[in-house]
């Protein structure tokens, strides 16, 4: 049987799009994943707020690499966090406030 490229490239395609779409990002104004929760959003590299935030958990298996920004609309200086643990609660202190992260999976 012949595979082609064409064939090979849509698949795996398909793979990275289906585990991307699984990683699920959620956070809260407390620092151990308790106060006030946001709504839970799919960790698909766009840029979100993270004002008054101070803790997530991504919620779906997979390795998700999320950046933490200084300013809102992923502007100023970075923070990179890359994340294995699955329903486990990060807290995020980097020294300096956090205004907007983009979460991917790495």
């Amino acid at each position: 049987m012949h595979i082609s490229v064409t064939t090979t490239i849509f698949a795996t395609l398909c793979i990275i799009t289906r585990c991307a779409a699984q990683l699920e990002f959620t956070s809260w104004d407390g620092n151990a994943c308790d106060g006030d929760q946001m709504p839970t959003l799919p960790c698909n590299g766009g840029c979100n707020s993270f004002s008054g935030e101070h803790s997530y958990e991504i919620s779906l298996p997979g390795q998700a690499c999320i950046t933490f920004f200084e300013e809102a609309n992923c502007l100023g200086e970075s923070f990179l966090f890359s994340d294995t643990a699955v329903n486990g609660c990060i807290n995020v202190n980097t020294g300096t406030d956090v205004e907007s992260y983009i979460c991917s999976a790495c």
